[in-house]
């Protein structure tokens, strides 16, 4: 099965230039009506005047049945059978117009049988030649994605489910193929949402546990700000810069206990600077420059660390439990601060 995924990938890069190179050996003969020498399943052409319904085989696993005009391009249904040689096969289905794909493909990836696999099938829209339209993808007869292209650029909601929970995974907006709108996405036991503006992110973030319960937020301005990884309980565990949509600037990871863990800079996603590791009780681990060379843990670089984490200490968000501590310490105090002051009064 995992082959086959593998495959599912490449199928849509494969077909689209199927037209360019489909006179070559063996080449397309005139199809005769109830011809036995080549079969798709489903399929049953009728060509538009000016064109002839011709056939091409391969062996014994590929078939193809298409429309062609004068100039020898697709122009009409299409049709096209494949075995592979574990014993899944492919079936697509749908038509060109003088010689680019439009309208509705729709390509069918059947299990070798008694292999209890499940069958794919994609449906993909197109307009003389460019992706236009829906896309879907379904697999056991339940939707697994979902994507809107206007003109060969995503357009629309882009959204994604787990098979077979049907979970969200994905949901994403897209305007003439950037990100735009609302923004979803499930990383781990986490639920992310927020938004993106011409391509990068824009306004709050917040994080969701699978409980509906919010662990974390962040904020973005025109795709500069800190994208943040939180701990169920709201720990803070990862902390990088952005900006214009790329990584650049300080980097930091955090022990479970909040403690530094990882300190570093982004340059436009590339490493850069110094990077350094930390134990729980501070002390430095690791210490590499991204630039220069110099190895690990050189003297000057270690010092360098430690002199890095004493000016990079900042009050760290309290944890969910750290909260409920002060709290508690509050409304503790408070009672004792209001009798003091009824004592002195009398």
């Amino acid at each position: 099965m995992k082959r086959l995924t593998l495959l599912l990938a490449a199928i849509p890069v494969s077909l689209a230039n199927l037209g360019a190179h489909c006179d070559g050996s063996p080449r397309f003969k005139p199809y005769q009506q109830g011809q036995a020498v080549c079969e798709v399943p489903g399929f049953t052409p009728q060509c538009p005047s000016g064109t002839r319904l011709e056939v091409r085989r391969s062996g014994s696993r590929e078939c193809e049945i298409a429309c062609r005009d004068a100039s020898r391009r697709y122009h009409g249904p299409y049709g096209r059978y494949y075995r592979y040689s574990y014993g899944a096969s492919l079936i697509e289905i749908g038509a060109f117009q003088l010689g680019r794909r439009h309208g509705t493909f729709r390509t069918t990836h059947v299990p070798r049988p008694r292999s209890g696999g499940v069958r794919l099938v994609n449906e993909t829209s197109y307009r003389a030649g460019k992706l236009h339209g829906t896309l879907r993808q379904i697999r056991g007869g339940m939707l697994i994605s979902l994507s809107t292209y206007r003109h060969g650029l995503l357009h629309g909601r882009y959204a994604t489910w787990q098979h077979p929970s049907g979970q969200l995974t994905y949901s994403h907006h897209y305007r003439d193929g950037h990100l735009h709108g609302p923004w979803i996405q499930r990383r781990g036991h986490v639920l992310i949402k927020g938004a993106y503006r011409d391509g990068l992110p824009h306004g709050h973030f917040i994080v969701v546990s699978a409980s509906g319960k919010q662990v974390g937020t962040f904020d973005f301005e025109d795709g500069r700000g800190a994208w943040k990884r939180f701990l169920l309980d709201g720990t803070v565990i990862e902390s990088t810069e952005m900006r214009f949509g790329m990584k650049h600037g300080a980097y930091r990871t955090y022990h479970p206990d909040g403690s530094l863990s990882q300190l570093g800079q982004y340059h436009r996603n590339s490493a850069d600077g110094l990077w350094c590791t930390y134990n729980q009780r501070g002390a430095v681990m690791y210490s590499r420059p991204m630039r220069g060379g110099g190895g690990t843990n050189n003297p000057d670089d270690v010092r360098r660390c430690e002199q890095l984490r004493g000016q990079q200490r900042q009050a760290q968000p309290a944890t969910a439990g750290q909260q409920q501590q002060q709290q508690q310490q509050q409304q503790q105090q408070r009672p004792a601060a209001s009798s003091s002051r009824g004592g002195s009064s009398s």
